[in-house]
């Protein structure tokens, strides 16, 4: 079940449960959600109310909502530092929010980045983190270059990572499939509702299981993680067609804290990123590139080849 927040007073309404919880499952919902000149049309919620036999959930709907009437929602939940938010992949909400409604999201846990990091407190060894990047990449140029794909990561989906994990989840749930394609994400109707409902019992059942597993507590640094991972379009949203930011790998120098001082910009992704983020052969060079920004460059390559043998 889900409420459908339509007016001011379904707002406050929903402030009176979103109150009482120390924790939601946060996710957003548009047309091209991020990008510039993209729009945000539902903010799903759902709030982890201890006393409450099923998690409420809360779709504000922005085609209706006005900015005065989504303030308390901004300041009292979403910019509020003593309620944590959980998100599956927050940066296109970020961007979304920032730039449409300029809110800071504080207080973030990111399951994707959990996930990236569950790999390796798992067991997995390097040569299956680069198999992972075969759905990315031809097999032989992961295995003849492997010195190269040591630092990047293949990022999964909310499906996949639920599908990877075993996690149980409720039958009342449809089968994990993406079937956003098949939504008009400009018309906020049941199926869009259904939707958004469906990905934040998702999100929690995945929050669960993560915590559960103690994933959670063994990643001490994982909000100062999140905090760096949804920031990454602060600066300006997601521009259609930039190749070297639009991709399914894990940026660099998310995981791990970098200094401003000593970095150089990354040609592809335009980012200031540390020494070790680079082949020792780009570091001197005007115009470098970073692991992750060079992976991308064979993977268009290859495509290219491919172009024109057809």
């Amino acid at each position: 079940m889900y409420t459908h927040c339509k007016t001011g007073d379904d707002v406050h309404s929903a402030l009176s449960t979103l109150s009482q919880a120390a924790r939601v499952f946060l996710d957003c919902e548009g047309d091209y959600l991020g990008y510039e000149s993209g729009l945000m049309t539902v903010i799903s919620i759902g709030a982890a109310v201890v006393d409450s036999d099923e998690m409420p959930i809360f779709l504000f709907d922005l085609t209706i909502l006005n900015k005065d009437a989504l303030h308390p929602l901004f300041d009292g939940v979403l910019a509020n530092a003593e309620v944590e938010k959980i998100v599956f992949d927050g940066r296109m909400d970020q961007s979304a929010l920032l730039h449409e409604h300029g809110v800071t999201l504080v207080n973030v846990v990111d399951l994707q980045l959990v996930d990236v990091q569950s790999r390796a407190l798992r067991g997995e060894k390097p040569y299956q983190q680069q198999g992972r990047l075969i759905a990315f990449l031809p097999r032989n140029e992961v295995k003849r270059n492997s010195s190269m794909y040591v630092h990047v990561h293949k990022l999964d989906g909310l499906a996949h990572a639920i599908r990877q994990h075993k996690v149980k989840i409720d039958k009342e749930l449809p089968a994990l499939k993406d079937s956003s394609r098949t939504l008009n994400w400009r018309v906020v109707d049941e199926a869009m509702l259904v939707y958004s409902a469906n990905d934040i019992k998702l999100i929690a059942a995945l929050h669960a299981y993560f915590d559960g597993a103690g994933y959670l507590r063994l990643l001490g640094s994982i909000r100062q993680q999140s905090a760096r991972y949804i920031a990454l379009w602060v600066t300006a949203p997601r521009i259609w067609g930039d190749e070297y930011r639009s991709h399914g790998l894990l940026p660099l120098a998310v995981l791990e804290e970098t200094s401003s001082l000593g970095c150089r910009i990354c040609s592809g992704c335009k980012r200031a990123l540390p020494q070790s983020a680079f082949p020792k052969s780009a570091w001197a060079k005007p115009s470098r590139k970073c692991w992750v920004c060079r992976a991308v460059d064979v993977r268009l390559r290859i495509r290219g080849n491919e172009n024109l043998l057809k």
